[in-house]
């Protein structure tokens, strides 16, 4: 499998096959990406996220390793809230930026300070050509003009990031 892997990536479809995240915990992992760009790891205490896979498996029987749906996600979101977080929760929870219909990551392009997105950072899901999903921050700079996804530890230009198919949303990550 490994092998296929690198030999898929060669091209673009390759890629884009391919590409969305494997590890499964993409959503909680963006957070932890956006708060350390931030330099504010108490924003989303690993504590937190560890509490929250612990209470999900004991209370309903849910294993949150093989991913988490949004409204699951916004269970965690309430969950920061009572830890303290200084995360603006309800903007993130009432706020998304994608319209739906469009495709691929001139999406993302598209996206302008006139449609409220402003400096900052997002944190977007989209999907593969497959339908695989992955969450990663989108960050937002120069008045709108610069936009750079951040996802395993590297930046790219959003027109780079061709594996984004669909977008389930861009939510914005604002602090107090």
């Amino acid at each position: 499998m490994e092998h296929f892997r690198e030999f898929c990536k060669t091209d673009w479809y390759g890629r884009a096959i391919i590409a969305a995240g494997e590890d499964y915990s993409c959503m909680f992992r963006s957070m932890t990406v956006a708060v350390n760009l931030l330099k504010r790891p108490n924003l989303v205490p690993q504590t937190v996220i560890d509490d929250f896979f612990a209470e999900a498996k004991s209370k309903f029987d849910v294993d949150m390793n093989p991913g988490c749906n949004w409204k699951q996600f916004t269970a965690f979101l309430r969950k920061l809230r009572q830890h303290g977080t200084a995360l603006k929760i309800n903007e993130m929870i009432k706020n998304n930026y994608v319209q739906g219909g469009r495709r691929g990551p001139r999406v993302l392009s598209e996206l302008t300070p006139d449609k409220g997105v402003t400096d900052g950072l997002y944190i977007v899901a989209a999907y593969n050509v497959r339908f695989v999903g992955h969450a990663v921050v989108l960050h937002v700079a120069d008045g709108g003009q610069r936009k750079t996804i951040i996802d395993k530890g590297k930046e790219k230009p959003v027109e780079e990031c061709r594996w984004m198919n669909f977008f389930a949303f861009v939510r914005p990550f604002r602090v107090w």
